[in-house]
C-alpha cells in the first residue's frame, strides 16, 4: 500500500494544520533549549545571583515601610487611647455636673416647698453631690428642718450647715 503525501491530496490537506503546529512547537522547543545553553552556567549563576539580590533588596525595602507603619500604627493606638481616656473623663464631669445640677434643682424645691422655712433665705450650693447651706434661719428648729430635709433628697452624700440663726426682728 502507497501512501500519497502531495499536497493535492484532499487527505493530507486536512492534517497540513496539525503537521504545521507540530512543527512550530518543535522548532520553539528547539530554540528555547538551544538559548538555554547558549548562556555559560556562570552566567547564569551571576543571573540568578543578581535576581536574587534584587528581590532580597525590594524585601528590605518593604520590611522597612511595614516597619515605619507599624510605628505609625502603634503611635495612632496610643493617640487614640489617650482621646478615649480624656472622653471618658470629660463624660464623667459631665455626669457630676450633670447631677450636681439636678440635686441642685431638687434640694432647692423641697426647701421652698417645706412649711418651716418660709421667710427664710437659705441658699444652697452642690458639689460632688455634697451640699452646702448657707444663709439666714430664725430659730435652731428651722435649720435642723432644712438640714433633715436635704438629707432626705436622694442622691445626697453629705450635708454642710452655715445656717446663721437671727432672731427675728419686732415689726415696730
Amino acid at each position: 500500500m502507497t501512501i500519497d503525501t502531495s499536497p493535492s491530496n484532499p487527505a493530507n490537506i486536512s492534517a497540513l494544520p496539525t503537521r504545521m503546529m507540530r512543527f512550530a512547537g518543535l522548532l520553539i522547543a528547539g530554540l528555547l533549549v538551544s538559548a538555554c545553553e547558549s548562556a555559560p552556567p556562570e552566567q547564569r549563576l551571576q543571573a540568578t545571583a543578581d535576581q536574587l539580590q534584587d528581590t532580597t533588596t525590594d524585601l528590605d525595602e518593604v520590611t522597612r515601610e511595614i516597619e515605619r507603619l507599624e510605628i505609625e500604627l502603634e503611635k495612632r493606638r496610643k493617640q487614640r487611647r489617650t482621646l478615649a481616656a480624656r472622653q471618658l473623663t470629660l463624660e464623667e464631669r459631665l455626669a457630676a455636673r450633670a447631677t450636681d445640677v439636678a440635686l441642685f434643682r431638687a434640694v432647692q424645691k423641697t426647701l421652698l416647698e417645706h412649711d418651716e422655712l418660709q421667710n427664710t433665705a437659705v441658699q444652697v450650693s452642690v458639689d460632688d453631690r455634697r451640699v452646702s447651706l448657707r444663709g439666714i434661719v430664725y430659730t435652731a428648729e428651722q435649720r435642723d428642718a432644712a438640714i433633715e430635709a436635704t438629707r432626705s433628697t436622694p442622691g445626697i452624700a453629705d450635708v454642710r450647715s452655715l445656717l446663721d440663726i437671727q432672731k427675728e426682728e419686732q415689726e415696730q
